[in-house]
């Protein structure tokens, strides 16, 4: 049986399929086969010529770690296989023969990352966390309402060496008080105006009845 050998292009970059052994199971946490979960790029591309003039070991880098033998380098010799240097995120180089790769990335691949977006708020009155509620609450909807995620909202407090003495303390409450722009949620004055409206309505339904009984 004929041995095909598939050389992706250099910077390749995505999901690729490969033939056992080079293929382990999503999350396994064998580096040296290729996880089907993980996107890598093609790094680098050599002929077995270039690694024996480099005195790289072969047999040792690219076909033990995986169960292979000398009879399989053998036949990848004989293939004109390279050896591609396939590189993922935050996991070691594999090496693998382009005999045992199937099929080149995915184009429509896209990696997700896990986001988070973080503010600090100063020190402030250990007082304020319990009333921090609205606040997750209105910055919860608008983040949902400017990009349709729902975010995991959790509030982190450390401590602070900063002493504050009771006169400073007003003067900053003050100060914070008269910064406060909006009392209310944005939830909280649609349901306002709904039920102003709703008043208005009825008293133009009563005011149209009253003529039209006349």
């Amino acid at each position: 049986m004929a041995v095909t050998s598939l050389t992706p292009p250099i910077n390749t970059k995505g999901l690729f399929k490969v033939n056992a052994p080079y293929q382990t199971t999503a999350g396994s946490g064998d580096t040296t086969k290729i996880d089907p979960g993980i996107i890598y790029e093609v790094e680098a591309i050599r002929t077995f010529q270039d690694l024996q003039s480099l005195n790289v070991d072969i047999l040792g880098r690219v076909y033990t770690p995986v169960g292979l033998a000398q009879t399989n380098m053998d036949n990848d010799v004989l293939a004109n296989a390279n050896i591609i240097t396939l590189q993922g995120t935050g996991v070691p180089p594999v090496y693998i023969p382009s005999t045992y790769i199937t099929q080149f990335p995915d184009d429509s691949a896209i990696q997700y990352e896990y986001i988070v977006m973080s503010m600090s708020l100063g020190a402030l009155p250990s007082s304020i966390v319990s009333q921090l509620t609205q606040v997750q609450d209105v910055i919860k909807a608008d983040i949902s309402d400017l990009i349709g995620v729902e975010p995991s909202i959790a509030i982190a407090v450390a401590p602070s060496t900063n002493a504050v003495t009771a006169e400073q303390y007003r003067l900053n409450e003050i100060n914070r008080l008269n910064a406060i722009k909006r009392r209310t949620t944005e939830h909280a004055q649609v349901l306002a105006l709904t039920a102003e409206v709703s008043q208005l309505r009825a008293i133009i339904a009563d005011y149209e009845t009253r003529l039209t009984s006349k």
